[in-house]
């Protein structure tokens, strides 16, 4: 498993790592404890029907403090998928994925 980028969450101390891996695919792990224990999201890719693959995931971010629950993630072949729910689950932003340069 490759980890493309980590971060600590200033929010909630959160550890997040954006990983890659030739089986099991682009994935974010979370860790509550700096990593002694890691639990891994829901597997992330892109719509079926945009016909598009998701390359790797490779930048993290966690987002306002306003906003306790949300993260970005960047990944290859121009995308960037949005976490309302702590990173657990992941949303492509289609006004990105669809856009006629992307």
């Amino acid at each position: 498993m490759g980890v493309y980028h980590a971060t600590l969450d200033p929010r909630d101390g959160t550890l997040f790592a954006a990983t890659n891996h030739r089986v099991y695919g682009s994935t974010v792990q979370r860790s509550a404890d700096i990593g002694r224990t890691c639990t891994r999201s829901v597997q992330i890719g892109l719509p079926e029907e945009s016909g598009l693959t998701l390359d790797a995931v490779w930048h993290i971010e966690p987002g306002r403090a306003e906003e306790p629950e949300t993260v970005y993630l960047g990944a290859a072949r121009g995308a960037l998928f949005r976490s309302d729910d702590g990173g657990n689950s992941w949303e492509a932003n289609r006004g990105i994925l669809d856009h006629p340069h992307a």
